[in-house]
C-alpha cells in the first residue's frame, strides 16, 4: 500500500472513531417520567444513555414494545419487567394514566414494578417536590463498601 493511501485510511479511521457512539452493551435501561413540560430533558436523557451504548426503553421515544391488545399501563410495566436498570424522575406533575379517581399513575406503577423486582434503581427528584426529602429521609448510599446516610442539605439547592 502506498504511503498516501495509508495516510488517507488513517485519517478516515480517525474521523470515524471521533464521531462513533459507544459500542452497544445491550444493558436495557428503562426511563420513567411524566412527559408534559419535560420533553427536552427526556430527549437529552435518551440521547445520553444511547450514546453510552445502552438500550433505552422510554415510552416518549417509542422504544417500549407495544401490544395493541394490552393497556398502556400493562405495556409500560412489561417494559420495566424486561429492563436491567431503572431510571426514574420524580417531578411536580403527577402523570397520566390514572385509572381510578385518586389512584396511581402509570409512572407510579413503573416505580413500584422496579422496586418489587429489586433491580438497580436510580431516582432523580425535582427540587420543587417537597415530599422527596421525607420519601428518602432514611436512604443510604453505598460508597467504598460503607453505607452512609444521605445528607440532603449538602446536595440540594
Amino acid at each position: 500500500m502506498r504511503h498516501a493511501e495509508k495516510k488517507i485510511r488513517s485519517e478516515k479511521a480517525k474521523n470515524e472513531s471521533s464521531t462513533m457512539i459507544a459500542k452497544r452493551n445491550h444493558i436495557r435501561v428503562f426511563v420513567a417520567s411524566t412527559v408534559y413540560n419535560f420533553e427536552y430533558q427526556l430527549k437529552q436523557t435518551y440521547e445520553l444513555l444511547d450514546s453510552y451504548g445502552y438500550d433505552v426503553l422510554m415510552s416518549h421515544k417509542g422504544t417500549i414494545l407495544l401490544d395493541s391488545l394490552q393497556s398502556n399501563l400493562k405495556n409500560c410495566t412489561d417494559g420495566v419487567e424486561e429492563c436491567d436498570v431503572f431510571v426514574g424522575f420524580i417531578r411536580p406533575d403527577y402523570g397520566s394514566g390514572v385509572l381510578d379517581k385518586g389512584g396511581k399513575s402509570i409512572t407510579h406503577f413503573e416505580f413500584e414494578t422496579a422496586f418489587n423486582r429489586n433491580i438497580p434503581r436510580f431516582v432523580l427528584a425535582d427540587y420543587r417536590v417537597e415530599f422527596t426529602r421525607a420519601l428518602f429521609k432514611d436512604s443510604f448510599v453505598i460508597e467504598d463498601m460503607t453505607s452512609k446516610k444521605i445528607d440532603f442539605d449538602k446536595i440540594s439547592y
